[in-house]
């Protein structure tokens, strides 16, 4: 063998031996949390050495939290719109009765959501839009009134100008 092939096969066998490596260590990140990467409460806790069940417990209440704020700023646009007379309190319930039921059903279907593909995913989300759209005609009630998952980010995109929520104040 010249001096040459055995170089290559010398580099063939240790990218080899390297990449045998990096898969049992990805294995083993990966048994730790999403992706190979840590869960934030398991990073936190070990980063400023608190038990793993507290850091948790603060995350959960904090997210409580959030949710309990999410649906008062829901029910709160909806009051605006019923003293704008956009909508009536009939209207307001019942926009409150679907929203409600959009949240159970869209955290009931999750792991569903996990296992479609992307294209699966658009075609499920346009089904249940044109379900909402549907029922929105039944009951008589603007379309452009539904935030099922609240004011979301507008025609702008994350960083460009909002719509402001209606006030009751002109």
């Amino acid at each position: 063998m010249t001096k040459k092939t055995m170089l290559t096969v010398a580099g063939v066998t240790v990218l080899c031996g390297g990449l045998v490596v990096a898969t049992s260590a990805f294995a083993q990140t990966t048994a730790s949390g999403q992706n190979g990467v840590p869960s934030l409460v398991q990073e936190i806790a070990n980063k400023f050495h608190l038990n793993t069940s507290d850091v948790q417990s603060v995350f959960s209440q904090h997210k409580q939290e959030m949710t309990t704020k999410r649906q008062q700023n829901y029910e709160n646009y909806l009051k605006n719109l019923v003293s704008m007379g956009k909508i009536n309190d009939e209207h307001e319930q019942l926009i409150l009765n679907k929203h409600n039921e959009l949240i159970s059903q869209m955290q009931n279907n999750l792991k569903n959501f996990k296992s479609m593909t992307p294209a699966q995913r658009r075609a499920q989300k346009q089904v249940n839009m044109q379900d909402l759209q549907n029922w929105a005609k039944q009951n008589n009630i603007p379309i452009q009134y539904l935030r099922p998952f609240g004011p979301g980010m507008g025609r702008f995109g994350r960083f460009g100008r909002h719509k402001p929520m209606p006030t009751a104040t002109p």
